[in-house]
């Protein structure tokens, strides 16, 4: 099945973890964002290189004030010394924390189950209310799942959260990475209807497609492409490469905004 089949017409968020085909081996990392709703698409993907951080930025602040900001912008891939940490929200800064204070000493599904297997609330100045940052997202009706991942050195781990039934429930994957191959989990099925029904099921096999954060992001994006006749939900494409020998990185976005698209 190719990429396109995988993430279909509109997958929301998506993550992408897996191993590129160099000599010297790389972990890999893609982020991806699709959008429906004008706020959605008014976002690009930014890099602080010091800090070694992708974020969501605003194109348009009038236009992201439409949705829920906390939802829509925050810091999307964070890389430590020892892996990376890659999230559709809040809570990437939570796995990061994790595996910067435990370094080696905790494994990709142990850092994900220590961030996330527990509630944590924020309060949200816009709303005036408390969000659950390790639940599902409060966007009635489509109640988006938080969707995160972590990699170290060649083994990474993936985390869903849904609304199943009127409550919430956690799942949490071990992930054996191998040369040339990737695992993939989103937000939505791929399938464009309302509301948009959730994923579900075990991460699904990809091929990484390139040898550089360039290919790579190239290639995901091209994959995103719509039919003819049909809308366009491509908003961004984030791809950050870290070496499992040195742990040197390099990175890749694509923003449509950017593009003139």
């Amino acid at each position: 099945m190719s990429l396109k089949d995988i993430l279909g017409e509109y997958p929301g968020r998506f993550i992408i973890l897996g191993r590129d085909t160099n000599a010297d081996e790389h972990d890999v990392v893609v982020y991806g964002i699709t959008g429906r709703s004008e706020s959605s698409q008014a976002r690009t993907i930014e890099c602080d290189e010091i800090n070694k951080v992708m974020f969501t930025k605003p194109t348009n602040p009038e236009v992201l004030a439409k949705g829920i900001q906390n939802l829509l912008i925050y810091s999307a891939i964070m890389e430590t010394d020892e892996g990376i940490a890659v999230s559709n929200g809040y809570q990437t800064n939570w796995i990061y924390s994790f595996m910067k204070n435990y370094g080696n000493n905790i494994t990709p599904t142990q850092a994900l189950e220590a961030s996330l297997k527990s509630d944590f609330f924020v309060y949200d100045t816009e709303t005036k209310k408390f969000l659950n940052v390790t639940s599902y997202e409060p966007d009635e009706p489509n109640f988006t799942p938080r969707i995160s991942g972590c990699i170290k050195k060649g083994s990474g781990a993936f985390h869903i959260v849904r609304k199943e039934d009127g409550e919430f429930n956690r799942y949490f994957w071990p992930v054996k990475l191998k040369k040339g191959e990737g695992r993939s989990i989103s937000t939505y099925t791929g399938v464009n209807e309302n509301p948009l029904p959730s994923f579900k099921g075990l991460p699904l096999e990809v091929k990484i497609l390139g040898e550089t954060p360039t290919e790579i992001a190239e290639s995901v994006y091209k994959a995103l492409a719509p039919e003819e006749g049909k809308k366009d939900f491509r908003v961004s494409v984030a791809v950050l490469m870290k070496s499992i020998k040195t742990g040197e990185s390099c990175y890749n976005i694509i923003n449509r905004h950017e593009k003139g698209e």
